[in-house]
């Protein structure tokens, strides 16, 4: 299958709204659904801006045919401070002073089952492939093309976190040499399925 990576850009936010909610609908619900806004009206306004753990600059497009098939987001431990400061940033302008506190609240809910990336190491999230793609191998293309660009640069392992009630997921990432490290219950006030947090060691 010719696939080709890029940068993602603020262009392709239409393209990869329902790619990144894909990823972790009943987290991303409980984290950024409002009475008046949705979960994917604040992925697209994240995105297109460019900053926070949603926005396209930390996320890698991968296309076939020049149409947008698969999404996911990397980043090291060094980025975390930027990202977190640009998130709450986003979070305030889209709901509101006053409307942000509950989306806040249940955004640090979110870290029992988000990991932190390791020292040396590059942290995936995001990972979408859309509906008529899967099975076809993007997922791993993009793991693969994302961990050989992190060997150039020295780090030392590629990590991310797969829900529990996603064993198919799991099952692939396990074959792409990702190991179970711990599992992790979700500590917020509704019933969101817990994670794995799994980490593949780069060789050199």
């Amino acid at each position: 299958m010719d696939l080709s990576f890029r940068k993602a850009t603020a262009k392709d936010t239409s393209a990869c709204i329902d790619l990144v909610y894909s990823s972790g609908p009943e987290l991303l619900e409980y984290m950024f659904s409002t009475q008046a806004k949705t979960a994917k009206d604040y992925i697209a306004y994240e995105f297109e801006q460019g900053g926070g753990f949603i926005g396209h600059q930390i996320h890698t497009v991968v296309e076939h045919k020049s149409t947008i098939v698969g999404v996911g987001a990397f980043y090291d431990r060094k980025q975390l401070v930027k990202l977190y400061l640009e998130t709450l940033k986003n979070i305030i302008r889209f709901y509101g002073l006053f409307k942000s506190f509950n989306v806040l609240r249940n955004a640090l809910d979110s870290a029992s089952v988000i990991e932190k990336p390791r020292p040396n190491g590059m942290y995936i999230c995001n990972l979408g492939v859309s509906a008529q793609s899967r099975g076809l191998g993007i997922g791993s293309a993009l793991i693969n093309y994302e961990t050989e660009k992190a060997r150039k640069k020295s780090y030392k392992e590629m990590s991310l976190d797969v829900a529990t009630n996603n064993p198919k997921a799991e099952r692939l990432y396990k074959r792409l040499g990702f190991n179970l490290v711990k599992e992790k219950t979700f500590q917020g006030r509704a019933n969101i399925p817990g994670t794995r947090f799994l980490v593949s060691p780069i060789i050199y």
